[in-house]
This record gives structure tokens, sequence and C-alpha cells, in this order.
């Protein structure tokens, strides 16, 4: 949960709503990321969507499956995700 705070301070620091992501898989963060809403100008980069993202690409990274590695993530967030996060995850 640390890396979850610590993400959603940077996105304070960047004027961005602060809110932090992060995936654990055994024991490991194996993907994090912030709000990027501002900067990108794009109202879909919460940070769990950003995470997602991360996410699948740790996926293609390591040979596995989005699907059967979600199921076994631990997610932390520091607030209670929106409806559209709720729905990605």
């Amino acid at each position: 949960m640390d890396i979850a705070f610590e993400l959603a301070c940077e996105a304070l620091r960047c004027n961005e709503v602060p809110v932090g992501c992060a995936f654990v898989y055994n024991g490991e963060v194996i993907a994090s990321g912030r709000n990027e809403v501002n900067a990108t100008r794009d109202a879909t980069q919460h940070a769990e969507m950003v995470t997602i993202r991360r996410l699948e690409q740790w996926c293609r990274n390591n040979q596995k499956e989005l699907d059967k590695i979600l199921v076994e993530c631990d997610l932390f967030v520091t607030v209670e995700p929106c409806i559209m996060c709720t729905a990605a995850v």
C-alpha cells in the first residue's frame, strides 16, 4: 500500500487528483501508476486504468495471460475505484 500512497503524493505534486494504484503478484509489485488525467488531457487516465495498461505490458513481457494473473493479484488503490475503473478490473 505504501507504493500507492507514494504515487498519490507524486500525482498531487504534478497537479493531478492524488490517487495511486498498484497490482501485487506473489508479493511483488508488478504494475503501478497514478492519475494522469491532467497531463494527458484524457479523462480516462485514472490511476487504475494507467496501471492496468502497465499490467498488460508486464503480462506480454512475461508471457502471462492477463485474465489468469488478475485473479491472483492483490489490488491496492488509495481511494475506492470509480465505476469505470471497477468495471475494467
